[in-house]
């Protein structure tokens, strides 16, 4: 690697580094709010503990159980509440949080941004490496603003962050025709977690043909592959669904989520849909 390239890496690491701090600044202002990773964790802590992740009542049994921090005000504790039925990840997903699970809260969730800011910042510095034959200077500075402005993610630990950056490392490996194992094992974990994220850049590489065709067909084969499993939970489970007709007649079903100690805040008691009957919704498609 030759010394602007260093350079170049060298301060694309410093503008991540600036992004995380204000991400945990944000972080610390959210007062408890549950924001992405940490439903995720929870989520998969409640699996690993062999209840329903899809079940918002037990994974907020599992969350106060480990001892998550619930806001004082009943508004915020109401957000939090609500938060929980409106994000559910693929069954595939699990299997990427797991190791993270396994942690306490802390160090799983220094790991997960570092983890987040690696990853961004590699996919940047692929995309400068590629474009610096045309534009160098100008892809710099768009790729520097775009970390630099990655505090948000980094805050929320947003899964987006990693898959999008994955999927980004992958499609560079597959032009280049460089570590492309490693460039198939990106693009399938990013499509394990968040499919709608990188599937269409799956679904470029499967049209256009060629070597290409080959690669985004050997990601499927590790995606399957990923999926044996995580296909025995699906029956685990007195909540998900057997019969699709009484999925889909579910599936419309609306719950009140009720805290004892805000049973009149609007926040909380206002209906929102079941974890339950979005996860019919994604099972019975």
């Amino acid at each position: 690697m030759t010394k602007g390239r260093v350079a170049t890496l060298a301060l694309l690491i410093f503008t991540s580094s600036v992004a995380m701090f204000w991400g945990f600044l944000l972080e610390k202002a959210a007062k408890g709010r549950m924001a992405d990773f940490k439903l995720a964790y929870y989520d998969t802590q409640c699996l690993l503990n062999h209840c329903d992740p899809y079940s918002e009542s037990e994974v907020w049994r599992v969350y106060t159980a480990e001892g998550g921090q619930v806001p004082t005000d009943a508004l915020q504790r109401g957000q939090v509440i609500q938060r929980m039925p409106l994000q559910v990840y693929s069954p595939t997903a699990f299997l990427f949080f797991a190791p993270f699970a396994m942690l306490s809260w802390g160090p799983a969730h220094l790991f997960w941004m570092v983890l987040t800011a690696g990853s961004l910042t590699l996919a940047g510095f692929l995309m400068w490496v590629t474009a610096a034959k045309f534009a160098p200077d100008v892809a710099f500075y768009l790729i520097c603003f775009l970390l630099v402005n990655s505090g948000v993610a980094f805050a929320g630990g947003n899964p987006a962050g990693l898959v999008v950056s994955l999927c980004a490392i992958a499609a560079w490996c597959f032009i280049q025709e460089r570590a492309v194992l490693f460039g198939v094992t990106c693009l399938a974990v990013s499509l394990a977690i968040k499919p709608h994220d990188s599937g269409f850049v799956w679904l470029y590489f499967l049209l256009v043909g060629g070597v290409h065709r080959k690669r985004a067909l050997q990601t499927l084969v590790v995606v399957a592959a990923l999926t044996i499993p995580v296909a025995s939970v699906r029956g685990e489970h007195d909540t998900w669904p057997h019969d699709e007709q009484d999925a889909l007649a579910k599936a419309v079903g609306t719950s009140v989520v009720v805290i004892p100690e805000a049973e009149h805040s609007p926040a909380v008691e206002a209906p929102v849909p079941t974890r339950d009957a979005l996860v019919r919704i994604f099972l019975s498609s």
